[in-house]
């Protein structure tokens, strides 16, 4: 079973709730139960009780909503004695450079920004010429999974 982590900043929680929908949707489409939602700030502790949360759950894998968070999870695996990906297997977002130096390393999602950016610039200048909103690229295009240990 999946589970996601929020972030406890409170500041990041539109953008976390954006994330969030987008992974109930993929478990929905896939008929897969909805995930299991645990919040971790960036430190051990907070690691190892959103782990310790999700392990009493019987979850197998937890999503994070960034690289940071997850490395939080990496951190709290470690205190609570959990083998990644043995016994959790934890996913991060970004491809923050950090990610590729954890112990395991963690799988991560990585987003092509150029191609994002280059759709709202699109975007932009359509709108300022009057012209119809350019189509927007497929989540594929913009998005791919960099498989590490974590995972």
């Amino acid at each position: 079973r999946l589970g996601y982590c929020l972030p406890a900043d409170e500041r990041l929680k539109d953008f976390a709730m954006l994330r969030l929908n987008g992974v109930i949707r993929y478990c929905e489409q896939h008929r897969l139960p909805a995930p299991l939602i645990v919040k971790s700030a960036v430190n051990a502790g907070a690691g190892a009780q959103a782990l310790q949360q999700s392990t009493d759950a019987k979850l197998t894998a937890l999503c994070a909503y960034d690289d940071d968070v997850a490395m939080a999870l990496l951190a709290g695996a470690r205190l609570n004695g959990i083998n990644v990906p043995n016994d959790m297997a934890i996913v991060g977002v970004d491809n923050s450079p950090a990610s590729s130096l954890t112990s395991p390393t963690l799988t991560t999602v990585a987003h092509d920004y150029i191609a994002i950016a280059d759709y709202i610039a699109a975007g932009v200048i359509s709108a300022l010429n009057k012209q119809p909103s350019p189509t927007p690229p497929s989540s594929a295009s913009i998005v791919s999974l960099i498989q590490r240990e974590s995972s």
